[in-house]
């Protein structure tokens, strides 16, 4: 066999079994367990902001609605990057417990290492409760993942936000 094809050969071998496989992925409401793990424990696409949680964002306390995605993964390089670009229909503020990453803008790209060869994964996410005094106020969010530049998942999020009586 010639030595060329050889090298492909393993190339596309080694291609094969290092390309991360995204299973069991699941969307919705975010739910502590008892192990103080959480976990997706609703699949659903609507998210009522209740203000029910708490959070912290900015260093600050706040009242929220945790949600969220998980999935399980395999055959992963650690240290890959799941990388996320989000859509929203309004503008916002994207950041986390420490900081703020981006202000008033519709559009976030985050970055996650996933850091093991086979595991479990989740993305814990929450909004801050606010409430609108003329109406109530709906935002869709679209969120597509990717590994290697090669598609992961994708979801949607309906956010509903109250209206103060």
């Amino acid at each position: 066999m010639n030595i060329k094809w050889v090298i492909l050969l393993m190339t596309l071998i080694s291609t094969s079994i290092s390309a991360t496989e995204i299973y069991d992925f699941k969307s919705g409401l975010v739910c502590p367990a008892n192990d103080n793990k959480k976990w997706i424990c609703h699949e659903k696409q609507d998210i009522y902001i209740t203000g029910q949680g708490q959070c912290h964002y900015n260093n600050k306390p706040y009242y929220c609605t945790w949600y969220g995605f998980s999935f399980r993964y395999r055959n992963n390089i650690p240290g890959t990057k799941l990388i996320c670009e989000v859509t929203q229909s309004d503008v916002a503020n994207y950041g986390n417990p420490k900081e703020v990453v981006s202000e008033n803008t519709s559009n976030n790209t985050y970055e996650i290492p996933l850091n093991n060869k086979n595991g479990y994964f989740i993305n814990p996410q929450y909004s801050i409760f606010k409430a609108n005094k003329s109406q109530f106020s709906l935002v869709s969010e679209h969120t597509t993942c990717t590994i290697n530049n090669k598609y992961a998942a994708d979801f949607t999020f309906n956010f509903y936000y109250p209206k103060v009586d």
